[in-house]
């Protein structure tokens, strides 16, 4: 597959783990979007795999990067992530039934990134706040996903006023932290379990 040269600037989103060269893979996808035949150029996951096995596409060094067998075992922690993200629990709360993630994932101190109950990451003030991390740069990235929406400005204005009071209480909740802890709080990069 050559890539067609694209009028269009290809990135990563910020917190991507996918590696390589954005324009090229953006240019590759653009054009093979456009050899689909749909009459919206949509593209599906069966699309990108069996463009991929073109050795000489751009799209192989990702899609084939590893063997079958790590391969399968990466898919298989996809799953069991997916499991954890999917569970939910049912809570009574003032008389009421609503359900609540079961599972939040945050960066355990000597440990790593791993799953957590939930009920355990709110009585734990890092994990709480790496939870309302969580929170605001979910609210970020829908952001960013729907900005483009027409017609819809005053509900953008109100969903940034919100990120901006979590992200105040983000700042305040650490400063409290690190005022106990008498120590700087360090930056969590967000990988997976």
């Amino acid at each position: 597959m050559t890539a067609t040269k694209s009028k269009l600037q290809y990135s990563w989103r910020e917190d991507s783990r996918v590696r390589g060269d954005a324009q090229e893979i953006g240019q590759a996808l653009e054009e093979l979007s456009e050899s689909t035949g749909r009459p919206v150029n949509g593209l599906t996951a069966d699309d990108v795999v069996e463009a991929a096995r073109d050795t000489d596409s751009p799209l192989h060094r990702i899609v084939f990067a590893t063997d079958d067998e790590t391969a399968a075992h990466e898919h298989r922690k996809d799953i069991a992530r997916l499991i954890l993200r999917s569970i939910r629990i049912t809570v009574i709360q003032d008389g009421k039934e609503r359900q609540a993630i079961n599972y939040v994932n945050v960066r355990v101190a000597d440990q790593g990134p791993m799953y957590v109950p939930t009920s355990l990451a709110h009585r734990q003030e890092d994990m709480r706040i790496q939870m309302m991390e969580n929170a605001q740069s979910g609210i970020n990235g829908w952001l960013a996903r729907y900005r483009s929406l027409d017609g819809v400005s005053e509900v953008f204005e109100l969903i940034e006023k919100a990120s901006k009071v979590l992200g105040t209480k983000i700042e305040n909740a650490k400063t409290k932290t690190t005022a106990k802890a008498g120590r700087v709080p360090l930056r969590r990069d967000r990988q997976p379990c």
